[in-house]
């Protein structure tokens, strides 16, 4: 299986999701993180080139605010850079 990193669709691109959410909706956000890390997108679109590079064979990483932020110092620069690179 060939993983092609976040970085080959576009390189001002770190993650291929943002996930943000509500404290009450942490099992549903847990739930749909695993979710997309573990999907695997169909064979017959993995390798295209589009506007945004190639499809991958998954879409890593995902971000998920309350797991990414954790300890972070300056939580507001760090959800704008996430955000910025997702």
């Amino acid at each position: 299986m060939t993983m092609i990193p976040a970085t080959t669709f576009a390189n001002e691109f770190q993650y291929w999701v943002f996930v943000s959410y509500a404290h009450v909706d942490e099992p549903w956000a847990a739930w749909l993180h695993r979710a997309l890390e573990s999907y695997r997108i169909p064979k017959r679109l993995t390798g295209r080139k589009t506007e945004f590079g190639d499809v991958p064979t998954r879409l890593l990483p995902v971000f998920r605010d309350r797991e990414e932020l954790s300890g972070a110092p300056d939580l507001g620069d760090r959800l704008r850079v996430a955000l910025a690179g997702a």
